[in-house]
């Protein structure tokens, strides 16, 4: 079945190290559910717990019940596992993301800096997951809003991974 032909399309969010992007992602993108997406998470190094405060900025901004753990990303890849039609990968510098899942997904990269490595006090710290709940949840609606019926697959990467620019672009205006 093609991606224009898909009703429900299933999106895993991905970091190397840290679940605090990938649950946020998944969070956000879920309870846009209404949007025909399916998300999940990962990590590539291991199985990680989410951040306490990304648990507790979800839990204020009235998110559904996050996962408080993201799986590592070899999970995607066995039989059990869903198919995927997206892997964004969420670190700043990148994530090679071959050979951890069925079928032939399109894999994009949004550059989102980890919030988990912050440093300074509570409240900057609370700054930094909340400045990235805000890209993510940016980059995410513009996802959510993308024309699927009319999308082929060459057309999906190249608007996933626009939203990137498109996102950041909005912020700076």
């Amino acid at each position: 079945m093609s991606l224009t032909n898909r009703r429900v399309r299933n999106v895993l969010f991905v970091a190397k190290a840290g679940a605090a992007r990938p649950v946020m992602a998944e969070t956000i993108l879920n309870d846009l559910s209404a949007a025909g997406f399916r998300a999940y998470s990962a990590c590539i190094d291991s199985m990680a717990e989410a951040h306490p405060e990304v648990l507790a900025l979800l839990r204020r901004l009235r998110h559904k019940a996050p996962n408080d753990k993201v799986k590592p990303a070899e999970d995607f890849a066995g039989q059990d596992a869903p198919v995927l039609d997206f892997i964004i990968a969420l670190d700043d510098e990148g994530v090679d993301t071959r050979g951890f899942c069925q079928g032939q997904p399109i894999v994009c990269d949004w550059r989102i800096p980890n919030p988990e490595v912050a440093t300074g006090n509570d409240a900057e710290i609370a700054v930094a997951f909340a400045d990235t709940y805000r890209m993510l949840r940016n980059r995410i609606e513009l996802l959510a809003a993308l024309p699927a019926a009319s999308l082929d697959r060459l057309a999906w990467k190249q608007r996933i991974e626009a939203i990137d620019d498109e996102a950041d672009a909005g912020l700076a205006d």
